[in-house]
């Protein structure tokens, strides 16, 4: 602490005492400098560089002794706080922090996906119904979400999952090698390990501890993200239309999916990039329009002859996953194209249009027999003091 100088007098140093070592903190330092101990060395057969090799854990700091005067100075008043101290710890101990390390180092390598179940309003978070499953890539930060009706295990569900992670990178077999980590409740749980035989690959669990919700903070905020531009999108949707969007009507799934695809594809993290030029090392050049507009789309493979035009209108509701193609919804079905064309203003929006789609994302042919399951999805109400404005004009 360095001299105190009164007057002409010079005191000596005051150091702080020196703490007593614990025996077992010095057996365990020996231990692990020396590396393989004598059991090792006996067991390896007493030849010498033959014995086997070892990670020394990461151990939980042994508080140092004190002596009696210096643990009565603080039981008055218990400022600062002290490790050594059972009353400081019981009183004012908080949980052992989540480490800031970069989580691919540590991984060596293996990338985590992570996914757990949502809810766009508080009614439905209250009883637990109309989940949105979202999952996310936590080296690139991609995002998938689903309406899903109810938790649990859907072959729709498991079979469209795979298909996302094989189109981020994750293609199963002897090549693939993931982290899949959710949260402990039976319902992910069970979609999780669905999902893994049905992937394939090497794909590792891995749980958070219960009630440590911190360490699952990357999917807490995928989901709260996709909640707040679903939330964006609704609203938009509603303004430039002039509808009220129904918990039952057929966009609100399309809404969802392309809520998560926005931020997958054009939300720019502290790196200067987005997450799908992380995985792909490019912008992503397809073109976009205001989710719901009214546009022309040429049908695929369509060279009409004769005076039948191969364009048709429909609603604009997305990209598609793997291609830089178009999803388009009418009142046929979702199907796919590759040219569009925008319209002027006075045709861009057509409430009744939206309102008879019927092609979902699990089903996009109605007529074709595959899994249909009844899903609403419900939305809280905008929070009007943050808006700016009621509803845009043509112009704008």
């Amino acid at each position: 602490l360095g001299f105190l100088v009164a007057g002409q007098e010079q005191l000596r140093p005051i150091r702080p005492a020196e703490p007593e070592s614990d025996p077992r903190e010095i057996a365990e330092e020996s231990v692990g400098a020396q590396g393989v101990g004598a059991e090792e060395a006996d067991h390896a057969g007493g030849q010498e560089g033959d014995g086997e090799e070892g990670r020394t854990p990461a151990r939980v700091p042994i508080p140092h002794r004190v002596s009696q005067a210096e643990r009565d100075e603080p039981a008055i008043t218990h400022t600062p706080y002290r490790t050594w101290c059972r009353f400081c710890v019981q009183g004012r101990g908080r949980r052992s922090p989540h480490r800031s390390q970069d989580e691919l180092t540590r991984r060596n390598g293996v990338p985590k996906v992570s996914l757990d179940y949502f809810f766009l309003s508080e009614a439905d978070q209250d009883a637990s119904t109309n989940p949105v499953l979202v999952m996310l890539d936590e080296t690139t930060g991609e995002r998938y979400a689903r309406a899903v009706g109810r938790q649990g295990v859907a072959d729709w569900l498991i079979k469209d999952m795979s298909d996302e992670l094989k189109s981020w990178g994750h293609t199963g077999g002897e090549a693939g090698h993931f982290i899949l980590k959710s949260d402990g409740e039976p319902a992910i749980t069970a979609v999780c390990e669905s999902l893994a035989r049905f992937h394939g690959g090497r794909v590792i669990p891995e749980r958070p501890p219960v009630g440590e919700h911190q360490s699952n903070g990357a999917i807490e905020e995928a989901g709260k993200t996709t909640r707040e531009y679903a939330r964006v999108l609704k609203l938009q949707l509603e303004a430039y239309a002039k509808m009220e969007v129904q918990p039952s009507d057929t966009i609100v799934l399309w809404l969802i999916r392309w809520a998560a695809m926005v931020v997958s594809r054009y939300a720019v993290g502290k790196d200067g990039r987005t997450p799908y030029e992380r995985k792909r090392g490019r912008k992503c050049r397809t073109p976009a329009c205001k989710f719901g507009e009214q546009v022309l789309y040429r049908e695929l493979a369509m060279d009409k002859k004769g005076l039948d035009t191969p364009w048709h209108e429909g609603t604009w509701l997305g990209h598609a996953r793997e291609s830089n193609e178009h999803v388009i919804g009418t009142a046929a079905g979702t199907i796919r194209a590759h040219s569009i064309k925008r319209q002027d203003a006075t045709r861009q929006w057509n409430a009744d249009a939206i309102r008879a789609l019927t092609g979902t994302p699990q089903q996009p042919d109605p007529n074709r027999a595959t899994y249909k399951i009844p899903v609403r999805v419900n939305f809280d109400g905008p929070n009007t003091d943050c808006l700016l404005y009621t509803s845009p004009s043509p112009r704008d």
